[in-house]
């Protein structure tokens, strides 16, 4: 392991082109520069190249941050020894960024490889919290209005989707109606008119009828038939009849809802 001071060298000669410079300024992405002298560090087991390299190799990677552990395993390929306390001074030049002292376990466990993208996401944070902060009454105002509006929107959405299922259970109280009157003609004709020998293949054709349906059902409507299935499926198509004529907007309906969610969770945030 080696002195703070020493990595702390290595990591502001790591800013370096060649290794042959005995003074560099380091940019600190945001803070003051910094001007460390790395002409001490001759004795030490760690070579300026390896750390040249290394600090080459992770400004090339694409992603803009990696875990700790990999970090940590990137010097041991590179054979650069005392990671940890490299890392610390990476951070402190600038270069690469390490919050190890975050409450965030999930931050404490990130090396941010693009300093400039922190600081991007950082003055959009910090613009999103001056919002909330100074327009916090905005919010409720505005929200109350969103809520009268979807009060409005709300009720006439109910009063479309309880139209939609009466009208399929209409349909369905018709379909069975439909059915049961011919088991009533059947049983006339099995019984009283004719005989079960001529019925028989007339109710099975009928019967067979059903399959022919379920399958009919499942090529049109891509979804396997049954009772409850059919019911939701002629309630949608009634909804999208209904909606249209009634010119009901479904996307400001849906809007006006997600936006009073968003609305809700930002207040109960910044109270």
């Amino acid at each position: 392991m080696f002195r703070p001071l020493a990595i702390s060298r290595l990591a502001s000669a790591a800013r370096l082109q060649a290794p042959c410079a005995l003074r560099v300024a380091v940019p600190s992405c945001g803070v003051l520069p910094r001007f460390l002298s790395v002409s001490s560090v001759n004795n030490q087991n760690i070579e300026l190249p390896d750390v040249v390299r290394l600090r080459e190799r992770l400004e090339k990677d694409p992603r803009d941050q990696i875990s700790k552990d990999e970090f940590l395993r990137i010097c041991n390929d590179a054979g650069v020894e005392g990671g940890e306390d490299l890392l610390r001074s990476f951070h402190n030049a600038g270069v690469f960024l390490h919050y190890e002292h975050s409450n965030n376990g999930l931050v404490r466990n990130r090396v941010f490889l693009k300093p400039n993208a922190v600081l991007s996401a950082m003055d959009h944070a910090l613009l999103d919290i001056a919002g909330e902060e100074k327009t916090r009454e905005d919010f409720l105002a505005e929200l109350e209005e969103l809520r009268k509006e979807f009060a409005t929107l709300d009720s006439e959405a109910k009063t479309i989707h309880d139209l939609a299922y009466k009208s399929a259970d209409r349909r369905i109280w018709t379909g069975f109606s439909v059915v049961a009157f011919q088991t009533g003609v059947f049983a006339r004709l099995t019984w009283w008119e004719l005989s079960w020998d001529i019925m028989e293949p007339v109710t099975f054709f009928f019967t067979f009828s059903g399959v022919l349906f379920g399958m009919a059902w499942f090529a049109k409507n891509k979804q396997e038939y049954s009772y409850e299935g059919m019911r939701a499926t002629l309630a949608a198509r009634k909804m999208a009849k209904l909606e249209n004529s009634r010119g009901f907007d479904r996307e400001r309906y849906d809007a006006v809802q997600n936006a009073i969610a968003k609305l809700e969770l930002d207040i109960t945030r910044i109270q």
